[in-house]
């Protein structure tokens, strides 16, 4: 069945985007694993649970007794550059379903995914607030400015900037995850 998008949904939409949508019906009920066959696979990785929608690109994991779905989830989350590695194709960047189940993931007692799950639920409530406190500042920088500035000339990047040249050429290789300047 085709499940019908829209801005104003009563469910959470998934496709391979890292960006919710929403959507009036759903087509899965119930505790799963979204992953995104094509594009920002490692982006579009979504724990669910209850009705959600998603498209046609998504793979949908269900978990095995006794395997908790969530720490599946979350070592998924935690290897995403190993994900990205697994990826084929360089316009479309895509993943097949076998590639997935090829993935080696630790199995731990239940007890201790059960403990894994609790620590990593804090440490993502931690993320989201201060993702949401990003967004919120943004929000204030742009009203501050536009609220303190309205009404100011206007003039373009060139007449107020120059661009400067390096004093050394450096590489990318150059970099060190010590050192004593930083490196961009």
């Amino acid at each position: 069945k085709k499940v019908s998008k829209s801005d104003n949904g009563i469910y959470d939409f998934y496709t391979c985007s890292p960006y919710l949508k929403k959507s009036d019906e759903y087509c899965i009920e119930g505790e799963y694993i979204l992953i995104g066959s094509r594009g920002t696979i490692s982006n579009a990785i979504h724990y669910v649970n209850g009705r959600n929608g998603c498209g046609n690109n998504m793979f949908i994991l269900k978990n095995k007794s006794p395997f908790l779905i969530k720490y599946i989830y979350y070592f998924l989350k935690s290897i995403t550059k190993t994900i990205d590695h697994l990826v084929t194709g360089s316009t479309i960047p895509m993943i097949n379903k076998s590639t997935i189940l090829k993935i080696e993931i630790p199995i731990p007692s239940p007890q201790l995914q059960n403990k894994i799950v609790e620590r990593f639920d804090i440490l993502s409530e931690n993320n989201n607030t201060l993702e949401k406190n990003i967004k919120e500042f943004k929000t204030i920088m742009k009203y501050y400015i536009n609220s303190h500035a309205m009404g100011s000339d206007k003039d373009k990047i060139e007449n107020v900037c120059t661009f400067e040249k390096k004093k050394k050429k450096l590489k990318t290789s150059d970099a060190k995850k010590q050192g004593k300047y930083r490196f961009y």
